[in-house]
């Protein structure tokens, strides 16, 4: 239940419908408990009305560090697309997802951070600054008053 996960800010909806995560209409973060240093994660994600969103790696819901990021955001001509390790390394994508539900895979180890979205690798960084190095939490955010993403089959996997 996710009554049990650390929010983060104070406006946006989450809720869980069908086994789907669906975060909205708002500014937000959502945390489960787990803490985790090296890992793998998989999600299938899906955004409407050009949601801006997000994974949030090693962060927690409350104190300075929310974690960095891997972006969700569909528009092709954003400067950090979906993919993209936000203010890191831009995306290698060149399609429009928006309104589809596509893989997300993000595979955090030591300094490196490496995501492929529907198997395709698009970004792979390797100089993470010590403050996200530290084990933390994953967290998934909305950051758009009118739009929606979901998540489903969210699966980490310790390394």
């Amino acid at each position: 239940s996710i009554a049990t996960w650390g929010k983060r800010g104070d406006s946006g909806e989450w809720r869980i419908d069908n086994g789907v995560i669906e975060g909205m209409n708002g500014h937000s973060f959502l945390y489960p408990p787990a803490e985790l240093e090296d890992f793998e994660l998989t999600a299938v994600v899906r955004t409407q009305n050009r949601a801006n969103a997000g994974i949030f790696l090693r962060g927690q819901p409350d104190g300075p560090n929310r974690g960095f990021e891997v972006q969700i955001y569909s528009p092709v001509d954003a400067v950090y697309q979906t993919g993209s390790i936000y203010a890191h390394q831009r995306s290698t994508l060149q399609a429009d997802l928006e309104e589809r539900w596509f893989l997300l895979q993000i595979r955090v180890q030591g300094s490196r951070c490496t995501v492929w979205v529907d198997g395709h690798q698009t970004a792979n960084f390797d100089k993470l600054p010590a403050e996200a190095r530290k084990p933390g939490r994953i967290g998934l955010q909305i950051h758009s008053d009118d739009g929606r993403v979901e998540f489903r089959d969210l699966r980490a996997r310790p390394l």
